[in-house]
């Protein structure tokens, strides 16, 4: 519906130079060592006779090879190792052409440059690591700092094996034990490498924001308290205070955005699951059929009641304890209870940001979230605060009324001039039918990648705080 890309938008601003995919930090020196001894100047390709994109695609399987066993998520190419997808010659080496290259059939990786151009270019471009001119990569000033920082924590016979496999396309059984000290598991703490790092993740952001350095402290402090790591915006939602730090705001209002969000999607849910169930009804009829839905999944009747008359009813509720309820409903497949659940959410929502209206307003204004579709202040108004005095039949129409034409305005806008039709519902003569159902979801805001880039550089270890976390926290300023 488009409605959850202000909670994309958000989560980047919160945890920038990162992304779902980029599962490991050492990637980042790892890729500018390759772009630094491809050279920069082109001549990569007749010195090392394999184009620039088939040397970063061998790289990479390579690495797959190095880390296979380590336990190791997030490896680019580990699942085409696992699988044993690879071929081998008769000596049992390990065919890395065969497996890379682009113009193979069964390659490790689909996207023409790999987990290099799919996944972490765009992060690599953003920290000012690599530049791209004429599709061709280069390193820049700061990428060539951390190559040369990478190579001093790596033996030059290790690296320039690790360039001899790329290029032979053969890989064995004793290559990857030499390989072993290249790994992305091995960045190694107070080293030259592990200090450019660190300090790309905790200095401030290139535009001047603190909020990647605060939301490293936040998480920190709440690892410290056993917080799961997926809690963690709920757990900023809940500890949020006046004079807190921006990205504690940042965090609560991210994890109410998310709820308003997934509320919507239940009572889209519920559309979907009536239209699937009366396909080929007049519009008219089936508004009235999904809203009584709705009304009849209450045990009290609330039929009289407007939206502002429900509000008392609600007040003693908790926003998270609420999600929980309609997270189990969505789980359990009942629709109309979650879209009931997801309606008395939106309202408790409004009636708790209502009173702070200013303050989320100008947050969003600061965050340039007051253009995007879905943000709070916006996404209340239309759902409830222009409903709020009306009957609540009255109001539940109108709401789905406005999912409805939500969804097909954004579908159609997506679609452009693709043959592809996005719409999960179709209207034709003044009737409707069901094209595909779709469950309400959650946005992944990069939680479990800022665990792992913490992991890698030493600040977590199984979990635990290590006295580097410690350190930080103590003299965070």
């Amino acid at each position: 519906m488009g409605i959850q890309n202000c909670s994309i938008t958000l989560y980047g601003q919160l945890l920038p130079g990162m992304t779902n995919q980029t599962g490991h930090i050492r990637y980042y020196s790892f890729y500018c060592w390759l772009l630094f001894e491809y050279n920069n100047d082109r001549r990569g390709a007749k010195k090392y006779n394999v184009d620039q994109r088939n040397f970063i695609r061998r790289a990479e399987l390579i690495m797959a090879f190095v880390m296979s066993g380590q336990n190791q998520n997030a490896v680019a190419g580990s699942l085409f190792v696992s699988q044993k997808r690879y071929n081998t010659d008769r000596k049992g080496h390990y065919l890395i052409s065969e497996g890379a290259d682009y113009e193979q059939n069964n390659k490790y990786w689909t996207y023409s440059t790999g987990a290099f151009g799919q996944y972490y270019l765009g992060q690599l471009i953003y920290l000012q690591l690599v530049t791209v001119k004429d599709n061709w990569f280069y390193t820049s000033s700061k990428g060539k700092e951390l190559a040369h920082a990478f190579c001093e924590n790596i033996p030059e016979d290790v690296r320039k094996h690790y360039i001899d496999a790329i290029c032979k396309g053969k890989l064995s059984e004793e290559d990857i034990k030499v390989l072993r000290p290249i790994g992305i598991n091995q960045l190694k703490k107070g080293t030259s490498e592990w200090h450019y790092l660190n300090t790309l993740m905790i200095q401030p952001d290139i535009n001047g924001s603190t909020l990647r350095r605060e939301s490293i402290k936040l998480f920190l402090e709440a690892i410290s308290t056993k917080c799961a790591i997926n809690d963690f915006p709920k757990l900023q939602y809940e500890q949020y205070t006046a004079n807190g730090l921006e990205a504690q705001f940042g965090w609560h209002y991210y994890y109410l955005c998310e709820t308003i969000h997934y509320c919507i999607e239940s009572i889209f849910w519920l559309i979907l699951e009536t239209a699937g169930e009366n396909n080929y009804l007049a519009i008219n009829r089936f508004i009235d059929i999904a809203t009584k839905k709705i009304l009849e999944a209450n045990n009290n009747d609330i039929s009289t009641y407007t939206i502002e008359s429900v509000s008392p009813l609600i007040t003693n509720y908790n926003i998270p304890i609420m999600q929980d309820e309609l997270v189990d409903k969505t789980q359990t497949n009942q629709p109309a209870e979650a879209a009931l659940k997801a309606l008395l959410l939106l309202i408790k929502c409004y009636d708790t940001i209502i009173p702070q209206k200013e303050k989320f307003e100008a947050f969003e204004k600061r965050t340039h979230l007051s253009i995007l579709l879905g943000n709070i202040s916006q996404t209340l108004e239309c759902y409830i605060g222009i409903n709020r005095k009306l009957p609540i039949k009255k109001a539940i129409a109108n709401i789905i009324t406005t999912i409805m034409n939500q969804h097909t305005i954004v579908a159609c806008r997506k679609m452009g001039n693709s043959t592809l039709d996005l719409r999960k519902f179709l209207i034709e003569d003044g009737c409707i039918f069901l094209v595909e159902i779709r469950k309400p979801q959650f946005t992944n805001p990069r939680i479990q990648t800022l665990y792992n880039f913490l992991t890698n550089l030493h600040y977590l270890r199984d979990g635990q705080l290590t006295e580097t976390a410690n350190n930080f926290i103590k003299n965070y300023e």
